[in-house]
């Protein structure tokens, strides 16, 4: 009988094992011309981009970037692990890929989005994503923004000032103050 869930768990690893490796080399086959650096098996690049270290993490990830911008080009890929990204540098080649209506589907990184928020516009794809995104559309539409525009002027001064206090300081994660003023906005 335990010989029996052995063999069964080992056919399952096994089974997963090979689908995971067959995926893998699939995306590196389809990536295969997007210049990139080479990477570390299991690991990627992630040892380059040290972006997993939090005394480097803020200027260690840009650092990163801006080097490998210079040394590959505006369109590049990483490889974290066995995730595949493709950096776009370029506003005109990231506005293909954002007014695409044949590019919703969302990368597997939202699946743990669904659970929390449900699906939403966030976390949706297809038709039920140009549904939602059609319903909320009018709301963002550039009248109604205007409106807003003092709201939006307010908090920012408001950020403008404290940021001024780090001026001239070492460097800081905007992160923070940028959430404060979007949650004051929203509010």
């Amino acid at each position: 009988m335990l010989s029996i869930i052995l063999v069964i768990c080992l056919s399952g690893i096994l089974a997963w094992a090979v689908h995971s490796y067959l995926k893998i080399k699939k995306m590196s086959e389809l990536s295969e011309k997007i210049p990139g650096p080479p990477t570390i098996p299991l690991l990627g690049n992630a040892l380059d981009v040290r972006a997993f270290s939090p005394s480097v993490r803020n200027k260690g990830f840009f650092d990163a970037g801006l080097m490998l911008r210079k040394q590959y080009g505006s369109i590049f890929k990483l490889w974290l692990g066995p995730q595949l990204f493709i950096l776009l540098t370029k506003p005109k080649h990231i506005e293909v890929i954002l007014s695409s209506n044949k590019l919703l589907d969302k990368g597997s990184n939202y699946q743990f989005l669904d659970k929390w928020l449900g699906t939403g516009l966030l976390t949706s794809t297809g038709s039920k994503w140009r549904n939602h995104r059609r319903i909320i559309t009018p709301t963002f539409h550039f009248k109604i923004l205007e409106d807003f525009l003092e709201v939006f002027n307010t908090n920012c001064r408001k950020m403008v000032v404290k940021l001024r206090k780090e001026v001239g300081g070492l460097e800081f994660d905007i992160h923070s103050y940028v959430t404060l003023c979007t949650l004051d906005i929203i509010c």
